[in-house]
């Protein structure tokens, strides 16, 4: 049984730094943050940290991909057009749209191939 603790403790550190991370991407910006600043926000070693995300490209991926889970989820709870009208069914679509999309702008082409380690032609 000390096990499933020990993973869940795990899954909660993780979650904790994820939650941290975001709001400081979109506070400010990818580049402005560093890893050390992070551990530190959360509370832990930055070798137990480095341990949940080896890298800042790994743990922007699970920035990402929290995000989309969570816009997946609402966009789920959308009723089908079968059970709603077109109208109603496309505003609700459009206010789940806002509602992930509001609160971040998308970064430059140099911003996202600096993160994918890429070179754009000039």
């Amino acid at each position: 049984m000390p096990r499933a603790k020990s993973t869940s403790t795990s899954a909660d550190a993780r979650q904790k730094i994820v939650a941290a991370a975001r709001s400081h991407f979109l506070a400010h910006g990818f580049r402005s943050v560093t890893m050390d600043d992070l551990a530190a926000e959360v509370g832990m070693s930055k070798k137990t940290f480095y341990a949940h995300f080896p890298s800042k490209l790994a743990l922007v991926e699970a920035v990402m991909q929290e995000k989309i889970r969570e816009a997946e989820a609402d966009m789920d709870s959308i009723p089908s057009a079968a059970a709603s009208s077109f109208p109603e069914t496309l505003h609700a679509l459009l206010a789940c749209m806002q509602k992930h999309t509001g609160r971040s702008s998308p970064p430059s082409s140099a911003t996202c191939a600096a993160m994918l380690r890429i070179s754009l032609p000039t």
